[in-house]
């Protein structure tokens, strides 16, 4: 009995940790502008797209849905002047992160 609630357990932790493992950013452009083009996200889960700043404050949001999803947009309401974080966030874990780079020659 011991060993079965041990490996139901493993698999559970196991299948967790899986459940993030397609979740990810495609190549974030060099960015030049307040509303931020993500490119395609890809979501194991419906969640959120939060963009950060160095101390982790959140500029803006979008939803995302389960699957990929094409041409994501972020309004962080004014031109950025350093780099910035996309985070994919749901059910409040952490699915992926991406640098979103800033054009600073503009």
């Amino acid at each position: 009995m011991k060993r079965t609630i041990a490996l139901a357990l493993a698999a559970t932790v196991a299948t967790a940790g899986a459940a993030t493992a397609d979740s990810y950013f495609t190549i974030i452009d060099r960015q030049d502008s307040a509303i931020l083009d993500l490119g395609t996200v890809v979501s194991d889960l419906d969640g959120v797209v939060e963009i950060r700043d160095s101390k982790d404050a959140v500029l803006g949001q979008t939803t995302v849905r389960a699957g990929a999803n094409d041409r994501v947009r972020v309004d962080v309401k004014t031109t950025p002047n350093t780099d910035l974080t996309a985070v994919l966030v749901a059910d409040g874990n952490v699915l992926a992160e991406g640098l979103v780079r800033v054009d600073r020659d503009n």
